[in-house]
């Protein structure tokens, strides 16, 4: 099996700006009633999140990238709150059988056919009220003819943001971390 890892600075645009932003729009408009902070917008076990704790409204979107490198065509539909607290990209590859490159029509099967398996887990995923996740590792898939092989993750790009800008200002020190024992 080929390594697979979502490689986005090397990646062969599939999708303009123009037909991307179209999908987001798409994707906004057909599950707006499941997200946080839109009109109409429940937002399942998110809204009750924020029912509990006084949090401003979250206005959740999509947002979509898509490309090709080589032998694999990438696809990562990323849910996002507008502050950056609460992300949730979810990423799909399909690896050319052959090997070869996917010179031919540039991917645009294979993306369309990752983009009906992730609106397919997008519609459970509401559906269950936010608690049908995929597997952080990578797994493999057959749909519609096609090994898709999905991964998924729930992150808070401020707090990362964050993080990073410490890291940056202080360092991560120049001496090694010394192991947590049973004592402390």
């Amino acid at each position: 099996m080929q390594k697979l890892k979502f490689i986005e600075d090397t990646l062969r645009p599939i999708l303009n700006e123009q037909d991307a932003l179209a999908l987001e729009s798409s994707l906004n408009r057909r599950y707006a009633s499941y997200l946080t902070g839109n009109p109409g917008g429940n937002g399942g076990a998110q809204q009750s999140l924020q029912q509990a704790t006084p949090m401003t409204a979250m206005n959740e979107r999509f947002r979509i990238e898509s490309g090709a490198v080589g032998t694999q065509v990438q696809l990562r539909i990323c849910l996002q709150s507008e502050d950056g607290q609460f992300g949730y990209p979810v990423e799909t590859v399909v690896c050319s059988q052959a090997g070869e490159s996917f010179a031919e029509d540039g991917g645009v099967k294979e993306l369309a056919v990752m983009l009906d398996f992730q609106d397919a887990y997008w519609s459970e995923y509401f559906r269950s009220e936010r608690e049908t996740f995929v597997a952080i590792d990578w797994s493999e898939h057959t749909y519609h003819g096609y090994q898709i092989y999905i991964r998924g993750f729930q992150r808070n790009f401020r707090l990362e943001s964050a993080a990073d800008r410490l890291f940056a200002e202080f360092g991560t020190g120049d001496r090694e971390i010394e192991p947590i024992g049973p004592e402390t």
